[in-house]
């Protein structure tokens, strides 16, 4: 889902608000609380950074896809390649197939 619950004007990133804080901090914690995951994972480090300290539940956070982060290498290891990997170990550490 998207962490934000507004739209960015047309082209440009969210310059987010004491509202869509709230709003958002709020909506993510209904959605865990009906879901119940096991896991949370942020494809923003913008919506990570902002949102993730104030959830119920802890999360983990990587850079979006289109950002070029995504691919380029940082301590050796892609954004891309670091999410694979916390998904596949979170995958395997649940038993499924």
């Amino acid at each position: 889902m998207n962490a934000f619950q507004r739209p960015a004007k047309e082209g440009d990133s969210i310059k987010h608000t004491k509202q869509d804080v709230v709003v958002a901090v709020e909506t993510i914690n209904q959605v865990i609380k009906a879901l119940q995951p096991d896991h949370i994972v942020f494809v923003s480090t913008k919506a990570r950074r902002t949102l993730g300290k104030h959830l119920s539940q802890s999360s983990a956070g990587f850079h979006h896809p289109a950002c070029p982060w995504w691919n380029r290498n940082q301590d050796g290891m892609s954004s891309k390649q670091r999410f694979i990997d916390h998904i596949s170990s979170h995958w395997n550490a649940t038993g499924a197939a």
